[in-house]
């Protein structure tokens, strides 16, 4: 739903429908900007959308879908004791079990506020731990395997429904994929929902853990995979299916992220990672962004250093120069607001081009059916900052300012963060 139909034949679909109407939609993150439009346009009162994602996917959710007002419930699903004894049950009627004689307390302690995935896991695996389990499978694998197996968790990781199979044939190991495909693997992965040409992990609490655990001992094979990954879709994206959102945009766009994905995974390898990149990625706005966002958390880490926020400079102007766009400008902006608090001496050349470029960046979002909080964070914090280092704005930055603190009420944009900084740049400007 939002990605077979055109958002706006979903929706006159929805409004024709007679009574209260239940959506429900998986893999929420990944159909966000359809369903913002769908909910742009319905007018039906008794419906409701009941959507799911993976937890560490809401810190994009609660960024991008600002325009609704929603609640979140988180960890709901996790075992209760009676829900524990009927997977035990279940699996010992289908001879899956293999714990046999078990205490019932000791059962319960182990799996009772535990994922349903992760209890049938132990269930059907002498009850070890999952750690040990996937360490086990591992164990079983060669190293081409798992390598092999390391992308497609990673892709699923990145994007829910996986990697098209297609695009694993010009990896550098298509022979263990084939292998990992078949009944004999350990580590087995197969063809997700959408069809025979995407591949994802066949137990995906396995492959989350597995790539877990290659984040956890800071290995240099998952730096390789998120390269070799990359590299193998970056030729199948360019600016028309960036603007179709093409799985293979978004995966790549993913792979790129460097707040939400290379810091937190390989920040280690993070400069070799964009450097290896560069060849096939130069001419994305994406690409010069990340990089510029890279350089400045350097920055961040050491702020002696100019040269760290001189090159992010340079990067996010590359950006622009590839696609002038609202993520573009707003990095750039960020980046200048760092100068200018850096530099008194250039504080207002600095403050005025970034200011500039957030209200190039403003004028262009507004056209846009949904609108995220970033843009506003970055730029009533930037302010913040100037006024705070003694800068004046001029009349029309004053009027502009209010205009736009106007605008995200209009929007009801409801992030705690740029709620807080509202409250005090309006206490600011009295």
């Amino acid at each position: 739903m939002g990605l077979e139909l055109e958002p706006r034949e979903a929706s006159e679909i929805f409004n024709k429908i007679t009574g209260r109407v239940f959506v429900f939609v998986d893999n929420f993150a990944d159909c966000l900007n359809s369903i913002s439009l769908i909910l742009g346009r319905i007018e039906k009162p008794d419906i409701l959308f009941v959507c799911s994602e993976r937890n560490y996917r809401l810190r994009y959710i609660q960024n991008a879908f600002t325009g609704f007002d929603y609640p979140t419930i988180e960890d709901r699903l996790k075992l209760t004791r009676d829900e524990a004894k009927a997977l035990k049950a279940a699996n010992e009627e289908y001879g899956l079990s293999t714990i046999g004689e078990i205490s019932e307390n000791l059962y319960l302690g182990q799996v009772v506020g535990r994922t349903m995935a992760e209890a049938n896991c132990r269930i059907q695996n002498n009850f070890k731990t999952l750690d040990r389990i996937v360490q086990d499978l591992s164990n079983e694998c060669d190293e081409d395997e798992k390598f092999a197996y390391l992308l497609v968790a990673l892709a699923r990781f990145c994007y829910s429904n996986g990697v098209r199979r297609s695009v694993l044939s010009t990896v550098s190991v298509p022979d263990a994929l084939e292998h990992l495909l078949s009944d004999q693997s350990s580590l087995p992965v197969s063809y997700s929902d959408i069809g025979s040409s995407f591949v994802v992990p066949k137990q995906a609490i396995v492959g989350d853990r597995f790539l877990g655990l290659a984040r956890r001992d800071r290995n240099r094979k998952l730096f390789e995979a998120f390269l070799e990954l990359a590299k193998s879709v970056a030729p199948r994206v360019n600016i028309t299916t960036i603007k179709h959102k093409t799985p293979e945009a978004q995966l790549l766009g993913r792979l790129m992220d460097y707040d939400n994905n290379v810091k937190d995974y390989i920040d280690d390898y993070a400069e070799e990672y964009y450097a290896g990149l560069k060849s096939l990625c130069d001419w994305n706005s994406r690409y010069w962004e990340q990089l510029a966002l890279l350089k400045l958390d350097r920055f961040y880490s050491s702020p002696d250093d100019n040269l760290l926020l001189e090159e992010s400079i340079q990067h996010a102007r590359s950006a622009i120069s590839a696609e002038v766009h609202p993520f573009s400008l707003a990095t750039l902006a960020k980046v200048l607001f760092q100068a200018m608090e850096k530099s008194s001496r250039n504080r207002d050349q600095y403050f005025t081009e970034a200011w500039q470029n957030v209200v190039e960046a403003n004028t262009r979002e507004s056209q846009w059916t949904n609108r995220g909080a970033t843009l506003f964070i970055i730029a009533f914090g930037g302010v913040l900052k100037f006024l705070e280092i003694g800068g004046q704005l001029s009349g029309e930055q004053s009027e502009c300012l209010r205009d736009m603190i106007a605008e995200t009420r209009t929007l009801k944009v409801s992030d705690k963060r740029l709620i807080g900084l509202r409250a005090e740049l309006e206490g600011a400007l009295g």
